[in-house]
């Protein structure tokens, strides 16, 4: 009779305690204990003038298409790529709630997606349950969800995507477009910064057992 699967933490415990000790193995134990308490991860604001839209010198191949009903189940694998559990009921969700999207296609398949929002939307659940602090006037637009399939990412599809979204916001007539970033994914940081994105300030968010709260952070200079 085969042996009964274990959660790969407890695997990992096990294995910590084999090889280093049993006092590692409780220091192990100790920090799980205290990630599961207490959670902090910061973010930083970011925002692009789509009056200054740069031409990528290199050109990714992809094609910008209106998100529609029809995309999200090729956008499930996508999700399950990132680990993304709850994308497919956010994304479906958020149609519903009139909020819109761009897909990049491949050779006809949806390899990427953008979502955005503007004044006369709702207020996304980023700016509300967040408090990012950013006020959507007339010609702006919040931009949020975006991601290019790893399997594609080499040869400027990331850069080439984002200037296709840029240009088709533009074309609607916004003029800022502001965003997120996890201030520890240099990447994509440095994808943003190529592309003209300003880190504005920084948004703090702290949880305590299941409970979360935010603040507001100046970025030091």
């Amino acid at each position: 009779m085969p042996a009964p699967l274990r959660h790969p933490f407890v695997q990992r415990l096990a294995r910590v305690r084999r090889e280093e000790g049993a006092r590692a193995a409780a220091r192990h134990l100790g920090a799980r204990l205290r990630s599961q308490l207490h959670e902090t991860e910061r973010h930083l604001v970011l925002e692009k003038d789509l009056g200054e839209i740069a031409v990528p010198a290199r050109r990714g191949g992809v094609e910008l298409a209106p998100l529609e009903r029809r995309h999200l189940a090729a956008l499930s694998d996508l999700n399950r790529q990132r680990h993304d559990v709850t994308g497919d009921r956010r994304f479906a969700g958020d149609l519903d709630l009139g909020y819109r999207a761009f897909v990049a296609l491949k050779d006809g398949r949806p390899v990427g997606f953008y979502w955005w929002a503007d004044a006369t939307m709702p207020p996304h659940r980023e700016q509300r349950e967040v408090g990012l602090g950013i006020k959507l006037g007339k010609r702006d637009v919040y931009g949020t969800d975006f991601y290019v399939d790893e399997r594609v990412r080499r040869g400027g599809t990331a850069t080439e995507f984002l200037f296709q979204v840029e240009t088709a916001l533009a074309e609607q007539g916004m003029r800022n477009l502001w965003g997120t970033v996890d201030e520890v994914n240099r990447p994509a940081r440095w994808t943003y910064a190529a592309r003209g994105y300003e880190e504005r300030w920084a948004v703090v968010g702290s949880r305590r057992l299941r409970r979360w709260s935010y603040r507001m952070e100046p970025l030091e200079p």
